[in-house]
């Protein structure tokens, strides 16, 4: 097993998992950070899969299976990157404003 394979294990575990559980937290209740947060895990889940799914092509060790599988959950990790960044926010700010009356020259 490659060393930084190792690496990106340990990152997984400590810092994607939690993530991953806040993010489904933000889900379930509807939080209006539930998109900065699946922002965050869907940028760091692609940047991590790109290695992976060179080493499996460049060494050919990988199956074909086994390529196909990151590559999908790759291009999940964009989609949601995508839907992430033109997401609306749900949050309602109450603001007062003031009917400013028109002035026609």
């Amino acid at each position: 097993m490659p060393e930084f394979y190792k690496a990106l294990l340990y990152y997984h575990l400590f810092v994607n998992w939690p993530l991953a559980v806040i993010s489904l937290y933000g889900f379930t209740f509807r939080k209006f950070w539930f998109s900065t947060t699946s922002l965050i895990l869907a940028v760091s889940f692609a940047s991590i899969s790109v290695p992976v799914i060179g080493e499996l092509v460049g060494s050919g060790r990988g199956s074909a299976e086994l390529v196909r599988t990151y590559s999908i959950f790759f291009g999940l990790a964009i989609v949601v990157i995508f839907r992430s960044l033109l997401a609306s926010p749900t949050a309602k700010t109450k603001t007062t404003t003031k009917e400013i009356p028109l002035l026609l020259i």
